[in-house]
């Protein structure tokens, strides 16, 4: 089982993605190579493969070894929470919002090596909902109505 973990220095106090977002990986097949596309997985999406359901089933180009995906969130998943220490409001940039788990990746054949954080994500700054799109890791935007700017810097990592 492998994990999607996710952490970040950041102001705003939860980071999510959307029902249908697709989580897109590069792969590696088991017996013997990277897979040379960017993969699209989504958690809505079931294959059946045997007796079990999954969310990707591909066969590899150049070995012809048949391999799955699974993917989904953590018992009890509701974001990335970002943790305030005492003292820290809503809205203050939190000294450390800490490693979290933020999906369950079980691969048979294929193994995830990479994340790529393709697509917007949801954010949530002093109770108003905002969207994130990240470049190369970073996000920033200032929101007139607040009237503060908002950072991230994240890191993903498969674990």
């Amino acid at each position: 089982m492998q994990y999607l973990t996710f952490s970040t220095i950041t102001n705003l106090s939860v980071i999510t993605t959307p029902q249908d977002y697709e989580y897109t990986f590069e792969l590696v097949c088991t017996q013997c190579d990277t897979h040379a596309k960017e993969i699209p997985i989504n958690l809505n999406e079931s294959h059946e493969f045997g007796r079990a359901s999954v969310s990707y089933v591909a066969k590899c180009s150049f070995c012809g070894n048949t391999g799955t995906i699974q993917i989904k969130l953590p018992k009890n998943y509701a974001g990335y929470v970002i943790k305030r220490e005492e003292g820290e409001e809503e809205g203050e940039e939190a000294k450390n919002g800490g490693k979290q788990k933020m999906l369950e990746i079980d691969g048979r054949g294929w193994k995830a090596v990479d994340f790529l954080p393709v697509g917007l994500f949801k954010g949530f700054i002093k109770g108003k909902e905002v969207e994130v799109e990240f470049d190369d890791g970073e996000w920033y935007d200032y929101d007139d109505n607040i009237g503060e700017l908002s950072a991230i810097e994240a890191e993903w990592k498969i674990e």
